[in-house]
């Protein structure tokens, strides 16, 4: 997370405003971009971590983003898709290194959302709006599914960001980087994260994608 608000910083140094950038990334990079969107909604308290903004950000999107550790039985996990590149283990124990080695394991119990989006009460959503537009994908045959239907949820309740959702019918986790390992046809979710980058930055009339 300090490396994401360290490139952040930098961006803005190069002379780009806020309005000029979209944040996003799949799977654990999606977990990382909502990291820093948490820390623009809610600034963590080290000085040197802070940014300013003097607008909003562009965008944010996320695809089959890491969301919660707590709840690791609903109905998709239960299921156990077969076609999954996720497992229930590895879930549990890659997650485990992510919190128990850091200070996200207790900033959670204290309802601070930086480390893990779903794991914190909805109000760390709340009035949410430092950026314009974001876009939640996931598949629907992937263990994240559910989790990635409640954030959306949450996002809808306790924000007015304008918010896109898309969850493909034939994809399991993290569709784009699949579609780029088998050197098959983009699939659904490829195709609608580029059109969805190249509509966000044409509507706010941002000239360099």
């Amino acid at each position: 997370m300090i490396q994401a608000i360290s490139a952040f910083k930098a961006v803005l140094a190069c002379g780009y405003t806020p309005g000029d950038i979209i944040i996003g990334g799949d799977s654990a990079g999606g977990h990382l971009a909502l990291s820093l969107l948490s820390h623009l909604h809610h600034p963590r308290p080290e000085d040197d971590l802070s940014i300013n903004l003097d607008s909003h950000l562009c965008g944010c999107f996320v695809v089959s983003p890491l969301l919660s550790l707590n709840s690791l039985t609903t109905r998709s996990y239960r299921q156990r898709f077969s076609v999954d590149s996720l497992s229930y283990k590895t879930i549990r124990e890659w997650g485990s290194h992510l919190i128990d080695y850091s200070p996200w394991r207790e900033e959670i119990s204290q309802g601070l959302g930086w480390g893990m989006a779903l794991d914190v009460p909805e109000s760390w959503w709340q009035d949410l709006k430092i950026v314009d537009h974001i876009l939640v994908t996931g598949g629907h045959e992937e263990l994240f599914r559910d989790h990635i239907a409640q954030f959306v949820e949450v996002l809808r309740r306790k924000s007015s960001v304008d918010l896109t959702a898309y969850i493909a019918l034939d994809e399991a986790h993290d569709g784009p980087l699949m579609d780029f390992r088998a050197h098959r046809q983009p699939g659904t979710s490829t195709n609608t994260v580029t059109e969805w980058i190249i509509s966000t930055f044409s509507n706010t009339g941002t000239s360099e994608v």
